[in-house]
């Protein structure tokens, strides 16, 4: 828990208009993709807290067949310093 399970998750936000993210570490991605598959033709948003591990996970979801596959430039740093809405669990 705490700050390193935020460290080393996806959010994979899966379509603009919805605010339904789906949560997956970048390790589990290459297994779980699968469950992704009913999004294969709609738009998926990768995001990560900076950035940084939005691409390979871009890269995954392109292998795996997913055509619509965007990277947040920025992460989730960026979105929020940005005052854009933020939904936690609570």
């Amino acid at each position: 828990g705490g700050m390193s399970s935020v460290l080393t998750t996806v959010w994979l936000i899966l379509s603009a208009l919805t605010f339904g993210a789906v949560h997956i570490p970048l390790n589990t991605l290459p297994k779980r993709h699968v469950e992704l598959n009913k999004y294969q033709d709609k738009p998926i948003i990768v995001a990560c807290r900076s950035g940084a591990r939005s691409s390979p996970a871009c890269g995954t979801l392109r292998k795996a067949g997913f055509e619509k596959v965007y990277m947040m430039n920025g992460g989730m740093l960026a979105w929020e310093s940005a005052n854009l809405p933020v939904t936690r669990k609570k």
